[in-house]
């Protein structure tokens, strides 16, 4: 079995082994699932919407492996700022992907596959640069079929609009109490605050003497707290990734009945029976 946990981990948090064996053995099932290359499948073929969203899906599999290691080699070199900082970009894309998950189930039982396409598309494209949006609404609304030009500048404009994380968090919050909480307590530690810095670094001997090294949090109720909450993370990424992947059936056969009813030829994303 390949080794993702140093010992030397296990062995200044021994209370929380079994906590860190399950990262360990998240992150070597997350590995298994990446996939270098990625193509359609022909027979049928896969629809162009559910094909982008299992590039999507790809991407965020492979940062999430990135990170994780990231995240293992920073205590194993004792850089336990960087670490957090990493959590919480952990944080967030793994939100992202169960924030998606559980909005499928209420667009795919109102068949909105509109919206399907929308949340879809944004994942992928979604941007918080200013001048790209600009660009994409300039150049999309080009388009000499549009009926409302204006009305299509605004749906463009959104499309590639990045969702705000704090949204995300907010509608996981309803189903994983005190998840927002958890990500403003991460934000202390990318940001200059007292807990990214007095907090890691800092270490008083008396009232006028502190030792300030990077080795002062590296101890075990640090690492607790730290791997406990990145262990939740990966496996709220695990159940999200498997939902979308369990969602594709009934997205393809939106989207071909989409096609259908824009009198598109959908002979080929069926099967021939």
């Amino acid at each position: 079995m390949e080794i993702i946990i140093p010992d030397s981990l296990i062995e200044l948090a021994p209370s929380i082994k079994n906590t860190l064996l399950s990262i360990e053995a998240s992150i070597i099932v997350l590995k298994d699932y990446r996939l270098k290359k990625l193509y359609p499948a022909s027979k049928p073929l896969t629809p162009r919407t559910i094909f982008r969203f299992q590039v999507y899906q790809q991407v965020v599999l492979h940062r999430i492996v990135d990170l994780s290691n990231s995240i293992i080699n920073c205590w194993e070199n004792k850089q336990i700022s960087s670490a957090f900082v990493l959590l919480r970009t952990l944080n967030e894309n793994t939100s992202m992907i169960y924030d998606a998950d559980k909005r499928l189930i209420g667009l795919i039982e109102k068949k909105d596959f509109k919206n399907i396409y929308k949340l879809i598309f944004n994942l992928e494209y979604g941007t918080r640069i200013k001048e790209r949006i600009e660009q994409a609404v300039k150049d999309e609304s080009k388009d000499d079929s549009l009926q409302d030009v204006e009305e299509a500048k605004l749906e463009i404009s959104e499309a590639y609009t990045a969702q705000q994380i704090l949204n995300v968090l907010d509608r996981i919050s309803k189903d994983i109490p005190k998840h927002r909480e958890i990500y403003e307590y991460l934000c202390e530690y990318a940001h200059p605050n007292w807990d990214g810095l007095m907090g890691l670094y800092c270490k008083w001997e008396d009232k006028a003497t502190v030792n300030i090294s990077n080795e002062n949090s590296f101890n075990e109720q640090t690492a607790t707290r730290f791997f406990q909450t990145m262990d939740m993370f990966l496996k709220m990424f695990i159940d999200g990734y498997d939902g979308i992947i369990r969602k594709y059936p009934m997205i393809t056969q939106l989207s071909i009945e989409d096609l259908k009813k824009k009198g598109g030829d959908t002979s080929a994303y069926e099967d021939d029976k």
